[in-house]
């Protein structure tokens, strides 16, 4: 088994979620503390916080996990930065979206919202970019 080698790069960005992963724990404790002690908050929107802080740590833990797979690509070409970039910012757009999207009293959602979507698609091509690049390790080398 070789060792894995970890780019500048991807130390870089792993060090900056980790170093954003404290400010998940205090949003999370923050937004919870508001919904216990003022019922300024539908249950609607308490459902979202609450996803929002779950999905903040999952995905920085899925992004961390993808700057590493990244480095297993043979040729750190276009497609492999556009996974590196799509990996690190389509959870800030999921999450961004989600609570700036928060929805209103009436249960809809802000515009946004939008932003949850777009973030998604990202993630998700990125993702399958990054499994077909895996894949095709074999043969690209």
């Amino acid at each position: 088994m070789t060792p894995l080698i970890v780019s500048n790069f991807s130390r870089i960005v792993i060090a900056l979620i980790l170093l954003l992963m404290p400010l998940v724990l205090l949003t999370g404790y923050v937004l919870m503390y508001f919904t216990r002690k003022n019922n300024m908050f539908t249950p609607l929107q308490v459902s979202f916080i609450r996803a929002t802080h779950g999905h903040a740590a999952v995905l920085s833990i899925l992004s961390i996990i993808c700057q590493l797979l990244i480095d297993l690509l043979p040729s750190q070409d276009g497609l492999a930065w556009y996974v590196r970039i799509g990996a690190m910012i389509s959870p800030l757009l999921i999450i961004a979206g989600t609570v700036f999207g928060l929805p209103d009293e009436t249960g809809k959602p802000r515009r946004l919202y939008i932003l949850v979507t777009v973030g998604a698609v990202g993630l998700g091509v990125s993702l399958v970019a990054l499994a077909v690049g895996l894949l095709l390790i074999d043969f690209m080398s």
